[in-house]
């Protein structure tokens, strides 16, 4: 099973620990050993499953400079790839096993996901890689001409790293006007060094963490407030972005529009970043750079859910059968009461030698004696008798709901600690 252990990504140096919102089902091959995860999408096929992975011979290439968000699908096709459309495949999942093609790659941001793999199929791509920018988290109002600033715990959260950029830098280095612009910004919002404004101005302090150190995608969003000291001067706040997987949902404005058929997925700001400067890199040196996308290894039998399942089964036995232990012990002592009042009598009025006892005496006013107590209680002996049982009765059943709690805690600690082990 060794050979089906995907690395999230091996290179000189690991990525930052993701959380992972989506779960990434899908991974991006490059050179046939850096593997990146990615999260799939609502439309079009489903990428090629993990044991057609060898056959996969693919390409990879940039959107067109004109069109680089692949959000006009009415380009002119002189521009498009020179590859077989997608759509010729014959295949009942779209994939030859000596088909070859090219992936496109494009960021995010203006249109729909849909709207840029339909533009991709026109351009003959096999398959689309969309990536996440700081750029796609703004937007911009033409009525009013103001910046629309990404939304908190939704594209960035400032207890992970919080900054607050003096007016006079802000002003000299960052670009909004008529919106983010990702040449000039980028490159003062992400790093771990003080090239980065958050990490430089990084606020410590207040319940945020150092940008430096918790914020896992070195990247960070202006999120469009500010402040004034009692000096005058005005800073402008700038928070930790997200870096997550998103799911690629569909278009519903294109029901009557041609169909998508490639796959698309989606990786992080953070795999985008390594992605794309293998791109650069092997076009400065004419290298071919290989890619392949496909599904994740699924086992055919989740042995883990079994696990899990048995488990949770013994826990439910262990709970029924002690919560059920002082039905079992009061039946024992009806069942040997019976046995010591038909013991003997037999039909025949036989006394039992085992039982050491006579069958009662019928004269209701004679004195019972003290043997036949043992069987037939007066009535005053019976009432005490039984506040004695019932007493005795609720203290077992404290005892055996404790002893129950006990078992099923040990149990649902079990469970956690199995169920965590496998997730990881």
């Amino acid at each position: 099973m060794k050979h089906h252990v995907l690395p999230l990504l091996l290179t000189a140096s690991s990525l930052s620990p993701i959380t992972h919102a989506i779960l990434p089902t899908a991974i991006v091959e490059i050179n046939n050993n850096i593997q990146l995860l990615a999260s799939q999408s609502s439309f079009g096929r489903l990428p090629p499953a993990y044991d057609e992975r060898l056959n996969l011979r693919w390409t990879v290439t940039l959107s067109p400079d004109d069109n680089a968000l692949l959000c006009d699908d009415t380009a002119d096709n002189d521009t498009a790839v020179n590859v077989a459309a997608a759509t010729s495949s014959s295949s009942s999942t779209g994939y030859d096993n000596d088909k070859s093609g090219v992936v496109m790659v494009a960021p995010r941001g203006q249109c729909s996901f849909q709207r840029k793999a339909l533009t991709a199929q026109k351009y003959g791509a096999v398959a689309l890689i969309v990536y996440g920018t700081l750029h796609s988290r703004y937007g911009y109002n033409d009525t009013t001409d103001t910046v629309i600033y990404p939304a908190e715990f939704h594209d960035y959260d400032c207890t992970l790293g919080s900054a607050y950029i003096p007016k006079e830098e802000y002003e000299s280095k960052l670009d909004f006007e008529g919106g983010y612009n990702e040449a000039v910004n980028d490159g003062y919002l992400t790093g771990d060094t003080d090239g980065n404004l958050c990490v430089k101005y990084n606020e410590n302090g207040g319940g945020n963490g150092d940008m430096s150190t918790m914020c896992s995608s070195n990247k960070c969003l202006v999120t469009g407030k500010n402040k004034t000291e009692h000096d005058g001067m005005t800073y402008y706040q700038a928070c930790c972005a997200w870096d997550l997987h998103v799911w690629l949902y569909g278009d519903s404005t294109m029901k009557d529009e041609q169909q998508v058929v490639i796959p698309s997925v989606y990786i992080t700001m953070e795999e985008a970043d390594l992605l794309l400067d293998m791109i650069h890199g092997a076009s400065d040196t004419s290298d071919a750079l290989s890619l392949k996308v496909y599904q994740r290894y699924v086992p055919k039998y989740n042995w883990s859910a079994v696990l899990i399942w048995g488990l949770g089964v013994f826990v439910a036995w262990v709970a029924s059968y002690m919560s059920s232990g002082e039905y079992r012990r009061v039946w024992k002592r009806i069942m040997l009461r019976r046995t010591l009042n038909t013991t003997g009598d037999g039909g025949g009025g036989r006394t039992s030698a085992a039982a050491g006892r006579t069958p009662p005496r019928t004269n209701s006013s004679s004195v019972v004696s003290n043997q036949e107590r043992g069987v037939y209680r007066v009535p005053e002996e019976q009432n005490e008798s039984t506040n004695i049982v019932s007493a005795t009765t609720t203290n077992r059943t404290s005892s055996n709901n404790k002893i129950i709690m006990e078992v099923a805690e040990s149990c649902w600690f079990l469970y956690l600690v199995v169920f965590q082990s496998l997730v990881a």
